[in-house]
């Protein structure tokens, strides 16, 4: 008689979590925030040479292409880099052990969404920080410049749950596509009458009462609805839709382990057994 196995016991969230965040250490997801330092320090730089005179709300206005483009983007760009690493190293053996999928996929969006508050600290507050520190007609109000990082961010972990769950069902290159299509859709549609009903759109809109400006970057009028607008309610729509894409639906199913041996199953023949 053989002895019965024990099954391993299941891995907790908490052990999950440790485990992703160790895993992304030194890899290139740890370094792509660098990305929007960089994009900070050369938009600090093109600012200055615009001339002087400029307050505080034009350096705001000048974050609109950060938030309405290339923070979106490089969130995107995060969630696809992670896949391809992850498929590559066929999950660094988490694949193989009894990790629940939910607690998987919710450890991988808390480790992503972290590597993105890093991003927007280091792409939107270095520029507010740079230069309010230059000259003091520049220094963004400390409640706006909290917003014009937090607000971003925020909007854009829905996308980051958006994306992870499209590079569980497709090719990393088709997500990183959605994702660009989805960041421009929001741009164009963002101040439309319908944006309520439009999940891309809120991506954006709540950054525009923050910076002042338009979707295109324009400056908003005084009399304009967006100028007094609450920015809180698009970006913690698009926050929720978070929750329900980050752990929604199954995984592609692993690879079983090297060395895996499958019991052949063979049909089971309906002719009757010959007599003897």
């Amino acid at each position: 008689m053989t002895a019965d196995v024990p099954m391993a016991p299941l891995v907790g969230l908490p052990a999950a979590l440790r485990a992703e965040f160790a895993v992304w250490r030194r890899s290139a997801v740890a370094h792509l925030p660098l990305g929007g330092l960089a994009f900070a320090l050369a938009g600090s730089a093109m600012f200055l040479t615009a001339g002087s005179g400029r307050t505080w709300k034009d350096v705001l206005g000048h974050q609109n292409l950060w938030a309405m483009f290339v923070g979106p983007m490089l969130t995107v760009l995060l969630a696809v880099t992670a896949a391809r690493i992850d498929g590559g190293a066929r999950g660094g053996g988490t694949w193989y052990r009894p990790v629940p999928p939910g607690h998987r996929h919710l450890s991988r969006f808390v480790a992503l969404a972290a590597r993105s508050l890093l991003l927007n600290v280091l792409g939107a507050g270095t520029p507010l920080l740079l230069l309010g520190l230059l000259s003091s007609t520049r220094q963004v109000p400390a409640g706006r410049a909290i917003e014009a990082v937090l607000i971003p961010w925020v909007s854009q972990l829905g996308l980051l749950a958006l994306t992870l769950w499209l590079t569980r069902r497709m090719h990393a290159g088709a997500a990183l596509a959605a994702g660009f299509v989805w960041a421009v859709l929001g741009v164009v549609e963002a101040e439309s009458a319908a944006w309520a009903v439009l999940p891309f759109t809120w991506l954006d809109r709540g950054a525009l009462p923050v910076l002042g400006t338009h979707a295109n970057g324009v400056a908003l009028e005084a009399h304009s609805a967006l100028a007094g607008a609450s920015p809180w309610p698009p970006s913690w729509a698009r926050c929720s839709r978070s929750r329900s894409c980050c752990c929604r639906g199954r995984s592609r199913p692993a690879p079983e382990p090297p060395g895996t041996v499958r019991p052949l199953t063979g049909r089971r023949s309906r002719r009757p057994p010959a007599r003897s």
